[in-house]
């Protein structure tokens, strides 16, 4: 379902390709210098539990696991790279189909063995609640396209590469005549808005400190302009 062949766009500077398994340690890097600031971030990932797993083990740990997502599964990923420099990563965008959560059941495997640096408690508690949003929201059906990742280097945000990144899931999502759902992060809905997309919940996490805005695009005939 991936695209075989890079796309431009409407931006001569980016392309966007399929993300594989050798793609991992960018992608990390990448959400790690986007997401930085991010309080649920710091709450998963404690600077007081850093010293339990030694940094080399955690990066490792965390490329195997990335690089098992890209291989397979239901995830179809991409990636934002420069036109003139392809081996630059400059962001990453992550969907999931329609029905992939009927046959899943949720977005990260149960029972997982957590490195000892990374608050289990506060991380499975999390995807417990995004689970149960869901629930909530679809009832059963499974029957949308799912955003489940989408990151960009804050060197290159607001230089369209976000909405380049949208475009496929949102055009898949349009043809078949399907909504699509995404937990947003609060500096992410205006891009949202943009694209169609409402606010139907608001979920209170991080004992009710960090707010993420549910959205749902429904399916349009035209997308708005991808630039900036």
């Amino acid at each position: 379902m991936q695209p075989t062949n890079p796309t431009r766009d409407s931006n001569p500077k980016f392309l966007i390709l399929p993300a594989l398994p050798p793609d991992a340690s960018a992608i990390i890097a990448c959400g790690n210098a986007a997401f930085a600031a991010s309080p649920l971030r710091a709450a998963i990932w404690p600077a007081a539990k850093a010293h339990l797993t030694p940094a080399s083990e955690f990066q490792h740990w965390r490329i195997a696991r990335k690089a098992g997502k890209l291989e397979g599964g239901n995830l179809l990923s991409f990636k934002a790279v420069l036109s003139e420099a392809p081996e630059r990563l400059v962001g990453y965008a992550a969907w999931m189909a329609p029905g992939a959560f009927a046959e899943q059941g949720s977005i990260e495997p149960e029972g997982e063995q957590l490195p000892a640096c990374m608050d289990g408690e506060v991380h499975r508690g999390f995807l417990a609640q995004l689970d149960r949003e869901r629930e909530r929201v679809w009832e059963g059906d499974s029957g949308f396209w799912y955003l489940a990742a989408l990151g960009v280097d804050p060197e290159f945000q607001r230089q369209g590469v976000a909405a380049a990144l949208l475009r496929w899931g949102l055009e898949q999502a349009d043809a078949q005549g399907l909504p699509v759902y995404l937990e947003a992060t609060p500096e992410g809905v205006a891009l949202y808005h943009r694209f169609g997309f409402e606010t139907v919940r608001v979920l209170e996490t991080l004992e009710n400190s960090f707010e993420v805005p549910i959205m749902i695009r429904q399916p349009q005939s035209k997308l708005p302009a991808l630039e900036g």
